[in-house]
């Protein structure tokens, strides 16, 4: 099955178009456009694809946590890197992290992991699974959790599900609510694979609220 590349100044593109909708609300840490380290798929082994797994998912949860302790706080203002956006490595893949003020504080934030080919098919679903499988153990059940045909077409052919989601026929999410907190865990594509984490405080019924 053939791969598709997606470097790192597509995410930069995307922190571009971003940033004008971003900057009064976002606090940023990182410089933009760091040149990240490949992994080779020729030379990957299960010991690589279990590493980039554990470390995806651990960056994932500890972006939650960290949020959850920080609900109210005020905006703190970093200087350098690239304005209204924090752009790492994690495992090789670029992302994009994000955080949102209102007058009373940290309200909440938002991870997306943009896919770049570095092992098997289906990298971005097992990254999923194993993401959600680790925010299952630390949060609980999801309140929903969903498998989406938006098109049937590639269905029969398992081997072929990440190509379903890249273009947009095969959506997969998951969201959790707690006390204090609201969580949403999705993964779709358009032009390219995103795997997002959705967190934002709770204040009444849980509901979407994109930052990126």
């Amino acid at each position: 099955m053939p791969h598709h590349s997606h470097p790192i100044y597509i995410a930069c593109i995307a922190a571009a178009v971003a940033v004008p909708l971003m900057a009064p609300h976002v606090v940023l840490s990182e410089p933009c456009c760091a040149q990240s380290a490949t992994i080779d798929p020729a030379e990957a082994d299960e010991s690589d694809w279990v590493g980039a797994k554990n470390q995806v998912a651990t960056s994932m949860l500890q972006f939650s946590e960290s949020l959850t302790e920080r609900w109210g706080m005020p905006q703190e203002v970093k200087e350098g890197g690239y304005p209204g956006i924090d752009l790492r490595d994690v495992a090789g893949y670029p992302a994009l992290i994000g955080h949102r003020y209102e007058q009373q504080g940290l309200v909440g934030g938002q991870y997306v992991l943009y896919q770049r080919h570095q092992f098997a098919s289906n990298e971005f679903i097992g990254h999923f699974l194993h993401v959600k499988d680790l925010l299952v153990r630390t949060y609980g059940t999801p309140r929903q959790d969903n498998v989406i045909w938006l098109n049937d077409l590639y269905q029969p052919l398992p081997g072929y599900w990440d190509v379903a989601v890249d273009i947009g026929h095969l959506v997969y999410s998951a969201s959790w609510t707690t006390p204090t907190t609201c969580l949403a865990l999705t993964l779709k594509g358009d032009t390219h694979t995103k795997l997002t984490l959705d967190v934002s405080r709770r204040t009444n019924a849980c509901a979407g609220h994109p930052v990126l």
